[in-house]
């Protein structure tokens, strides 16, 4: 991934991140609005500024699902599993570069 990513690795970052990926042709708009979706999702509980590095993805979805039962599939929650995982690596990426 070519784009510099900012220091800051808050939520509020991910979401910029994403945005900035799209507006670059980096991610497609259907990529973007499935790690919006994933993200938006699974971190509902996380504030902003908390760092998304340190959030445990596994543990975000069984939060989620435990919060919303029923609401996503077992294949659905894997899915934003996924997204989410792979959005933090393009992420992690990006700020090496």
């Amino acid at each position: 991934m070519e784009m510099l990513m900012e220091s800051d690795h808050s939520k509020g970052a991910l979401f910029r991140f994403i945005t900035t990926a799209q507006r670059q042709g980096l991610f497609n708009p259907n990529t973007a609005g499935g790690y919006r979706a994933a993200a938006g999702k699974l971190l509902e509980d996380v504030a902003d500024t908390d760092d998304v590095r340190e959030i445990d993805v596994g543990t975000a979805v069984a939060k989620y699902h435990n919060r919303h039962p029923g609401h996503l599939t077992p294949w659905s929650l894997n899915t934003y599993k996924k997204r989410l995982e792979r959005l933090r690596g393009d992420v992690a990426k990006s700020s090496h570069n």
